[in-house]
C-alpha cells in the first residue's frame, strides 16, 4: 500500500527538486522487482509527469484514487459544441 501511496502523491503534487532524484532513484531501485516493479514503474510516470504539469489545485478525486490504485488510466468525457463527446484517458 505504500507504492499505491507513492503514486497517490506523486500525481498530486511533485516532489521538491532536492528530493526529486533520490525518490527516482528509490523507484528505480524497485522496478524490476516482481509485486512492486509495476507501481514503481508507474509512479516514475507519475513523478516525470507532475513535475512537467506542477502541483494540482484540486485534489484528487474517489475515481482518480482506485485508477492509482489499480495502475488505470482515469477516461473522461469531452463534450464538443455539436453535442458529440470522445473518452479520453487523461
Amino acid at each position: 500500500r505504500g507504492w499505491q501511496l507513492i503514486a497517490i502523491c506523486a500525481g498530486a503534487f511533485p516532489p521538491s527538486k532536492d528530493f526529486e532524484p533520490y525518490l527516482l532513484s528509490y523507484c528505480a531501485k524497485h522496478k524490476d522487482e516482481d509485486k512492486i516493479g509495476p507501481f514503481a514503474k508507474y509512479a516514475i510516470g507519475r513523478i516525470i509527469k507532475s513535475g512537467a504539469l506542477g502541483p494540482r489545485r484540486e485534489i484528487p478525486t474517489a475515481i482518480e484514487v482506485e485508477a492509482v490504485k489499480n495502475r488505470d488510466p482515469v477516461a473522461v468525457r469531452v463534450y464538443h459544441l455539436d453535442g458529440n463527446y470522445e473518452t479520453m484517458p487523461v
